[in-house]
């Protein structure tokens, strides 16, 4: 009697898979993987592009903060100018502050005097550079006496060289920035914060090496010079923890590969701009929080406005509104990445653009200031 043959099963024992089975599982698992995180990042990242996007529509909203209080006009509201008017000033230092009640007076005394000090410098020598400077101060919403520190000294110097901009609402600190540098009258802006951790006195420094690589392009000058902390950066090392020390450099890092392969210190609240290359870039920018700097950093590569990088004199001042607990460190780093992926991102994508034109801006202004010029209307 024959016995028909029964074909081996291929695959081996009944229940084992094949090799190449089991590889396609692990390749289909990662993929899956994968997907899932690149769209856990996208509706991570995605809120704050939106933003930006809604930002560039409401660039030239006021909200009712045109103007301020000319103590030597008895009290009255007087519009603020605008970054699209010709300057009328040297300088304006534009300090934003929030909650600095404490912190804004020792700054306040140092920048007048720095800059006091600076003039009387230069007209020593021939030809004189005359520096008419004002320090415009722009209140993020404090809860404190922020705004009457700085009003008391806006009645004693005049609102020609100290004016307050109060903002109705917190911005943040990109934000408080952004209304400052929109509102200055100088032929050249600086960006200084509210703690005094910057040497006032680096500001002739900077502004030489900014005058050492303008440009001039239709008749502006074009150029940017940062102030930079990376001389300290062994030192800085030494005094962090290992987990601050590993989040600056992985901060570092990710930020040479997003966003900017130039500067070594984009986060120095110490920055300086020419007149034109503030309109471009404060028109443009999208990010109000503290990854802000980053954004003007890459900005500024992408066009390719001519840029210094300064060492300055800088101190750690206590009262830090951005880490103040251990979680702090953490949560603002993720902060951080999220905008700096969302700088990459939309910008890449085409979902943010740069500013080309001004006339949105400047008709809004010029609208709104003509109104309230007309009913000479008080600040609350």
């Amino acid at each position: 009697r024959t016995v028909a043959a029964v074909p081996a099963r291929r695959g081996g024992p009944r229940g084992r898979r094949s090799p190449r089975a089991m590889a396609a599982v692990v390749v289909a698992l990662l993929l899956t993987c994968v997907a899932l995180a690149l769209a856990g990042a996208a509706a991570w990242v995605l809120p704050q592009v939106l933003q930006g996007r809604q930002r560039e529509v409401q660039a030239a909203l006021l909200e009712g903060e045109e103007s301020f209080l000319a103590h030597d006009r008895h009290g009255e509201a007087e519009a603020f100018p605008c970054i699209t008017s010709p300057p009328s000033k040297f300088l304006t230092v534009v300090i934003p502050a929030y909650n600095e009640e404490l912190r804004i007076q020792p700054m306040l005394d140092d920048a007048e005097q720095a800059l006091n000090a600076w003039q009387q410098q230069q007209q020593q020598q021939q030809p004189p550079l005359p520096l008419d400077y004002e320090l415009l101060v722009v209140d993020d919403g404090s809860s404190d006496g922020t705004e009457e520190v700085v009003r008391r000294y806006s009645q004693r110097l005049g609102t020609d060289v100290v004016r307050l901009l109060r903002l109705r609402r917190n911005r943040g600190k990109g934000g408080a920035v952004r209304q400052g540098v929109l509102r200055a009258r100088g032929r050249y802006v600086l960006m200084a914060d509210a703690d005094g951790a910057t040497d006032m006195a680096d500001f002739g420094r900077v502004l030489a090496q900014l005058q050492g690589v303008e440009e001039d392009r239709g008749g502006e000058a074009w150029g940017m010079s940062i102030g930079s902390r990376a001389h300290m950066q062994e030192e800085a090392v030494a005094k962090r923890a290992l987990s601050r020390t590993i989040l600056m450099w992985g901060f570092h890092a990710l930020c040479w590969v997003l966003c900017s392969r130039t500067v070594r210190d984009t986060q120095c609240g110490f920055k300086l701009f020419t007149r034109a290359t503030a309109r471009r870039l404060f028109t443009t920018l999208h990010l109000e929080r503290w990854a802000f700097d980053v954004e003007l950093i890459f900005l500024g590569e992408v066009l390719r406005i001519p840029t210094a990088e300064v060492a300055v004199n800088w101190r750690e001042v206590e009262g830090s509104k951005l880490i103040q607990t251990r979680m702090d460190v953490i949560t603002t780093s993720l902060g951080m990445l999220r905008d700096m992926l969302a700088v990459f991102l939309a910008y890449h994508l085409g979902l943010w653009r740069t500013s080309s034109d001004d006339a949105l801006l400047l008709s809004s202004r010029q609208a709104k200031a003509a109104s309230l010029a007309g009913g000479h209307e008080k600040r609350e």
